[in-house]
C-alpha cells in the first residue's frame, strides 16, 4: 500500500500510500499502515454487527459498507503529517498499530517496531462515533541485532536461524497486541490484517528462494502470534510485492484485503471477484486519492472471518501449529493421528478413521483441494487413487484421482515440487524406475505425468522430507537397499537436481520412514524412522546437518503404514 510521494513546500506529502509509510520518497507498494487499518476496521465493524463470516458461499450478499483506514500520518504535527481523519459518515475504520517505514527510526531492542503515537487518540475518535474498528500490523523483516535480541521470544526453539526468525514474527504480533492494549483497545479487535509490503527503511530480503523462505517464517510467526491471542488475521498486499517477498505462497483459507490503488471505487469493487495475490478470498478492497484511503466490503463478506487453519507442510492435522504423525493399525485397520508436541514427541493417538485396510498405499500430500487444510491420498487394490479431503471440522467426501495408478511402486507428496505454490504428487514407475511429478491443480486434481528423473528403480523408499539443505526448495530422501545408504537428493533454486549427499549407512535396519517436517519445534524439517524391532526414532536436524537421534518409544510394529 505504498506510493511514491514527495513533500510539498509546507512539509506535507501530496499523497501517501494506503497505510502511509511516509518518507521523502517511498515505493508505491509500501504504505501499509493506512490501507490496512481501513480494511481491518471494516472487517471488525462488520464482525461486531453481523456475526460470523461464512467460509463457503454466502446465503445472501451483504450490503456493501464503505470505510477508511487511518494511521500515524493522521497525527498532528510534529507527531505525524496532520492528514485528515475520515468523515463522520464513514461506516468503519481500520487503525494502523505500528509506526513503520520511517527512515532513521528502526526502533529499539525493547520494541523494534514503534507504535503509532496517535493510536489511542484515533481509537477514541472512532469509538466516540460508534464506528466499528479493526487493526492492521505491518510485517517487518528483522535486522541482525533485532534477531539476536528478540529471536528467543516465541514458541519455536531458538537453536536455529529458522526458529529465531519465526519467533521474531511472533514477537511482532506480541508487541502489536501490547500496543493495542496500552491504547485502551479492550476487548482487542476481532480482525487484524497483516500488511506485507516492501519497505525502504528496513527492507525485505528478496531475489532467491532461500530469502523468500525466511520471509515466510517471519510472517508465519506473526500469524501464529495473532492466532495465539485468538485474533482472526488476514493479509493486505498486492500481487507483485507479495510475489517479491513470499513467492508463490498460496494460503486459500486466509482472508485478503486487496487494493486498487488510484483506480477508484469501481476498480476496488471489481477486486472482490478475485483472484487474489495469495489465493485467499477477498473480503475487503481499497482505493485512494490524494486526501484519504477508502475501503469497501465485498459481497462475500458477512462478518469477521473464521479462524484460518495454520499454514503447514501437510502434517498439522489438528491446526495447533505442530506437526503430527499418522499411522494405520495393521489388524484393526483404523487410521490414527499422533499429535505432535513440538518438543520431539507425540501425544497418545486419536482414531480419525476406520476401514482403511483396503488400501496398499496412503500418504499425506498437503492441501490438494485448496481449502486450506491438509488432505490424504490412498490407493486401493484395483489401482484407483483417491483424494480424502479434509476441512477444519473433519473429513469431506472422497474424490477419484484416476484408476491407472497400479503401475507405481511409490506415490507420495513432496510438497510444492513445481514451484507454483500448490502441493504436488510424485510417483515411481515400477517397471522402469522413472520418477514422475503430477502437478497439483489447487482444486483437488492432478496434472499429467512429467518425467523428473530416471534410474531410481533400485531406491526404496523415496520420500519428500521438506527443504533439508535450507535453500528454499523441497528435496527428496531415498535409501539404496543394496548398501543400506540413505541419500539426500537436493534440488537447486531452478528445480534441477544437485549432486546427491550420503546420510550414512545402516538404514536397512529401518522398516518405515516418515518425512513429516519439523517435529522438535525449531522450524527445520526432521525425519521419523521405525526400526525393525518396532522402536521409533526421531532424527532431528539443524540447518547445517544432523543431530543425535532421539528415541520415541517401542511397540510401533502394530502399524503397517506410517506417514
Amino acid at each position: 500500500m505504498t506510493r511514491t510521494t514527495t513533500l510539498t513546500s509546507i512539509g506535507r506529502p501530496t499523497r501517501c500510500s494506503p497505510h502511509r509509510i511516509v518518507e521523502r520518497r517511498w515505493p508505491r507498494r509500501g504504505w501499509v499502515s493506512r490501507g490496512w487499518v481501513a480494511a481491518a476496521s471494516a472487517v471488525l465493524l462488520l464482525g461486531s454487527a453481523l456475526g460470523s463470516v461464512q467460509t463457503g458461499a454466502p446465503s445472501a450478499a451483504a450490503d456493501t459498507l464503505y470505510g477508511h483506514d487511518v494511521s500515524w500520518p493522521q497525527c498532528p504535527s510534529p507527531g505525524g503529517y496532520g492528514l485528515p481523519m475520515p468523515p463522520d459518515t464513514t461506516s468503519f475504520v481500520v487503525l494502523g498499530v505500528k509506526k513503520v517505514g520511517v527512515p532513521g527510526s528502526p526502533g529499539t531492542t525493547d520494541d523494534p517496531f514503534p507504535a503509532n503515537p496517535c493510536l489511542a487518540a484515533e481509537l477514541a475518535w472512532a469509538t466516540s462515533r460508534s464506528k466499528p474498528v479493526s487493526a492492521y500490523v505491518v510485517a517487518v523483516f528483522p535486522t541482525d541485532s533485532q534477531l539476536a535480541a528478540r529471536g528467543t521470544l516465541g514458541p519455536w526453539s531458538a537453536t536455529t536461524r529458522s526458529g529465531r526468525l519465526a519467533n521474531l514474527g511472533y514477537d511482532e504480533a506480541t508487541e502489536a497486541i501490547k500496543d493495542m492494549t496500552a491504547a485502551g483497545w479492550t476487548p482487542l479487535p476481532k480482525m487484524v490484517w497483516i500488511d506485507v509490503e516492501p519497505r525502504s527503511a528496513q527492507p525485505w530480503p528478496t531475489g532467491t528462494p532461500k530469502r523468500i523462505a525466511e520471509n515466510r517464517l517471519v510472517i508465519q510467526g506473526l500469524m501464529r502470534g495473532l492466532d495465539a491471542a485468538r485474533l482472526t488475521y488476514g493479509f493486505y498486499a498486492s500481487a507483485s510485492p507479495w510475489t517479491d517477498i513470499v513467492g508463490t505462497w498460496k494460503l486459500p483459507a486466509v482472508p485478503v484485503w486487496a487494493t486498487a490503488g488510484t483506480r477508484g471505487s469501481s476498480a476496488a469493487a471489481a477486486m472482490c471477484d478475485g483472484p487474489s495475490f495469495s489465493a485467499g478470498r477477498v473480503y475487503q478492497a481499497q482505493w485512494y486519492d490524494d486526501t484519504r484511503d477508502y475501503d469497501l466490503t465485498c459481497p462475500a463478506y458477512i462478518a469477521s472471518p473464521g479462524r484460518a487453519f495454520p499454514p503447514s507442510d501437510g502434517s498439522d492435522y489438528n491446526g495447533d501449529w505442530k506437526n503430527d504423525l499418522m499411522a494405520r493399525h495393521a489388524s484393526l485397520q483404523d487410521l490414527r493421528v499422533y499429535r505432535g508436541t513440538a518438543t520431539a514427541g507425540f501425544l497418545p493417538p486419536q482414531v480419525v478413521g476406520t476401514g482403511w485396510g483396503g488400501f496398499n498405499l496412503i500418504d499425506t500430500p498437503g492441501d490438494l483441494d485448496g481449502n486450506g487444510t491438509p488432505d490424504v491420498i490412498a490407493r486401493d487394490k484395483s489401482g484407483q487413487l483417491w483424494l480424502y479431503p479434509r476441512s477444519a471440522n473433519g473429513w469431506l467426501p472422497r474424490t477419484s484421482l484416476g484408476s491407472t495408478w497400479a503401475g507405481y511402486s511409490q506415490i507420495f507428496g513432496p510438497g510444492d515440487f513445481t514451484g507454483d505454490g500448490i502441493p504436488d504428487v510424485v510417483a515411481k514407475a515400477t517397471s522402469t524406475g522413472r520418477l514422475y511429478v503430477f502437478a497439483g491443480t489447487g482444486t483437488g486434481g492432478l496434472g499429467a505425468a512429467q518425467l523428473i528423473a530416471i534410474g531410481w528403480g533400485s531406491l526404496s523408499p523415496i520420500l519428500g522430507a521438506g527443504d533439508w539443505d535450507r535453500n528454499g526448495v523441497p528435496d527428496l530422501l531415498a535409501r539404496y537397499p543394496a548398501t543400506g545408504q540413505l541419500f539426500l537428493y537436493p534440488r537447486a533454486a531452478d528445480g534441477t537436481w544437485l549432486p546427491r549427499v550420503s546420510l550414512g549407512t545402516g538404514w536397512n535396519a529401518m522398516t518405515s520412514f516418515a518425512g513429516i517436517g519439523d517435529v522438535n519445534g525449531d522450524a527445520v524439517p526432521d525425519l521419523v524412522v521405525r526400526q525393525s524391532n518396532g522402536y521409533l526414532w526421531l532424527y532431528p536436524r539443524s540447518e547445517t546437518g544432523g543431530l543425535p537421534r532421539i528415541g520415541l518409544g517401542s511397540g510401533w510394529n502394530i502399524y503397517n503404514l506410517l506417514m
